[in-house]
């Protein structure tokens, strides 16, 4: 086997008297696309990585080996979703640990059952985004769980513009109201309260998650239909935190956090209408769009807000039914007496 390069970008191959053009006009996926000057070990590397393709004793298959990895039909090497495969199996078994870590703990809060359902309202969720993202093919690392404060994922690159950063903020909504809503109904038709809390319990992060502050999911949507929700959001986000009772050290940190991001949106927004700031530039798309993202917010908003209310007054039904089930047969049994 003979390789020979030329400068420019032009070089042959030979296999035993076939030529790169012999093996361009045999196999089906040849290139007619100009050739750049490749470093011969860069050939040979790319020939080696297709051996489990074809047989390299066949000289048209080797060369229609390489042509395929050059032309990226049949590259074992090619990272998938922007990220390497060594990348994404050790993000991969760190969402999984920390998965599990996070049932242990919260089996010490609550019941195993419902730590489950719990957790999985949350990897439904994270999955949304991470469906959206690679959908947009923005490279994105398997979510982390962190124990007692929710999930999170990772983008290793910015989209491209708000329009995307916004679809994938709602792609966990979705996904996770969407589940939540499936879990109601399982709590419904089987009378169980604790299916019924869970779906309380995703209903309202669902919510709270939603309000258009900062980093939140509803905060990336801000940023495409309308930059001034940053300020009536920093504003709900505070006295939503002002309000909750009985935080763990872990959250106070998480929505402190939140909150300082989220006043910082708003000050920059309203640094922008004082002429202080320069504005970012608009968006060509048009405003179909931000029509149909507004929709979609606005409708995950009532199905959230209308969800809890439901749950939590079926799950207040079913717990005052429990309780009258045995005074009822006690009272029954003392009159027969």
């Amino acid at each position: 086997m003979n390789y020979s390069f030329q400068q420019g970008g032009n070089f042959s191959a030979q296999y035993g008297g076939c030529t790169l053009e012999d093996a361009k006009r045999a196999h089906p996926f040849r290139s007619t696309a100009g050739t750049r000057a490749l470093d011969p070990l860069q050939f040979h590397s790319r020939v080696r990585a297709n051996h489990r393709c074809c047989d390299l004793s066949d000289p048209v298959a080797a060369e229609g080996s390489f042509l395929t990895a050059k032309v990226g039909l049949k590259s074992v090497s090619q990272p998938t979703h922007g990220i390497s495969a060594r990348v994404s199996r050790v993000s991969a078994i760190l969402s999984l640990v920390s998965l599990i870590l996070s049932f242990y703990l919260l089996q010490d809060q609550m019941e195993a059952k419902a730590a489950a359902g719990v957790l999985s309202i949350l990897a439904i969720h994270e999955v949304g985004h991470l469906a959206l993202a690679r959908y947009f093919k923005v490279p994105v690392l398997w979510p982390i769980f962190v124990p007692g404060n929710g999930a999170c994922i990772v983008m290793l690159k910015k989209t491209k513009d708000s329009f995307e950063q916004a679809w994938i903020g709602l792609g966990g909504p979705l996904f996770g109201v969407a589940f939540t809503i499936a879990l109601h109904c399982a709590g419904v038709c089987c009378h169980s309260e604790w299916l019924l809390s869970v779906a309380f319990w995703g209903y309202s992060v669902h919510l709270i998650n939603l309000i258009p502050a900062g980093s939140l999911d509803g905060g990336h949507v801000a940023g495409f239909v309308g930059r001034w929700l940053f300020v009536p959001g920093a504003i709900i986000l505070f006295l939503v935190v002002w309000c909750a009772e009985r935080l763990s050290v872990s959250a106070k940190i998480l929505f402190g956090l939140l909150l300082a991001h989220a006043f910082w949106c708003a000050a920059s927004f309203l640094a922008e209408k004082l002429g202080l700031k320069d504005a970012p530039k608009k968006s060509n798309l048009s405003d179909r769009s931000r029509r149909v993202v507004w929709l979609v917010f606005l409708c995950l908003i009532y199905v959230c807000a209308g969800g809890a209310i439901l749950a939590n007054l079926q799950t207040e039904a079913l717990m005052i039914r429990s309780l009258e089930t045995p005074q009822t047969s006690f009272s029954q049994d003392y009159e027969k007496d």
